[in-house]
């Protein structure tokens, strides 16, 4: 896969403290003999992609805070935008004062060619050095929202992934020989364990299937039957034994209304909000099996259950 660092800045306009932040993120990549091609704004590189790609872009800075405004949660980000009081926290601003608008991103590399005959895959990597995961996702939807207004990203499947810094939360990190390692060096380390995508289709998520539901509510009955020395199963008193919540995944889960897409989505929030409950056990090496076959798709790093798509379908 053809590996691309884009800049949203023209060469010679590159804000010193981000030139040095991509000197040092190329020199880290080269440690991992990864070829990365830089691209800046303007030099319309973009255009010559070939299928199959991965596009970076680095963003240093703070967000905003988000308005309190009552019903903003209700306008788009692509009104939002503009209007800089309301739009806080869709830009980054850096520790000189530079700042950048996320969803403008996406137009200059609109308008560097990323969508001029595209067709397969394209991954675009998301990497927000200074905002945590809930900042960092609020923007990439606006990114994403932004990108879609254009119609040609409906000719190939596009995947977001979004790297967020929550190293702060993480006391793992928090180790002696922190000191030994940059913060960039830092950052990419606990990334890496908290990736998380967003797609341009719902056709382009994992999906489960309605007959691997019913292989997985199967095992879970037969477990429920062998209540009470089997007593359970006899008298038909597997609901007395399932939890409400369950019992409503199951019937959802069985609905042949929805979408393998749909159901993937609903069952990985399932396991997120009832770690404990026997179905999340019994779902989680089918959401596995799930992931492993979607990422042969993009033929790129495997990811873990753990790193599940977090835009709601």
């Amino acid at each position: 896969m053809s590996h691309y660092l884009y800049v949203p800045f023209k060469k010679k306009a590159v804000p010193p403290n981000l030139k040095k932040i991509i000197e040092e993120w190329l020199l880290l990549e080269a440690k991992q003999n990864h070829e990365v091609i830089v691209c800046y704004y303007g030099e319309k590189k973009l255009s010559q992609l070939p299928n199959n790609s991965k596009v970076s872009v680095l963003f240093s800075g703070k967000p905003g805070k988000k308005s309190l405004l009552q019903g903003l949660e209700h306008v788009k980000t692509e009104t939002l935008r503009f209007f800089e009081n309301l739009s806080l926290h869709l830009r980054v601003t850096d520790e000189s004062k530079n700042s950048i608008l996320v969803p403008e991103v996406a137009d200059k590399m609109k308008e560097d060619g990323l969508l001029d005959d595209f067709k397969g895959r394209l991954q675009i990597n998301l990497i927000y050095l200074d905002a945590n995961t809930k900042e960092a996702s609020i923007m990439t939807h606006s990114f994403l929202n932004s990108l879609k207004k254009y119609k040609e990203h409906e000719n190939g499947a596009i995947r977001l992934q979004f790297l967020s810094n929550n190293l702060a939360e993480k006391s793992n990190f928090h180790r002696a020989d922190r000191t030994k390692k940059t913060k960039l060096e830092l950052f990419r380390e606990q990334a890496q364990q908290d990736r998380c995508f967003m797609y341009n289709s719902k056709e382009n998520y994992p999906k489960l299937s309605l007959g691997e539901i019913a292989s997985v509510i199967k095992d879970y009955y037969q477990y429920k039957s062998s209540r009470c020395c089997g007593l359970s199963g006899l008298l038909r008193l597997n609901w007395f034994f399932s939890s409400t919540e369950s019992s409503e995944a199951i019937k959802y889960l069985s609905d042949e209304k929805i979408s393998d897409s749909e159901r993937f989505a609903y069952a990985s929030r399932f396991i997120k909000y009832y770690k404990e409950s026997h179905l999340s056990q019994l779902l989680a090496p089918a959401l596995e099996k799930g992931l492993i076959q979607h990422q042969t798709n993009w033929d790129i790093e495997p990811i873990s259950s753990n790193e599940l798509p977090v835009a709601a379908l």
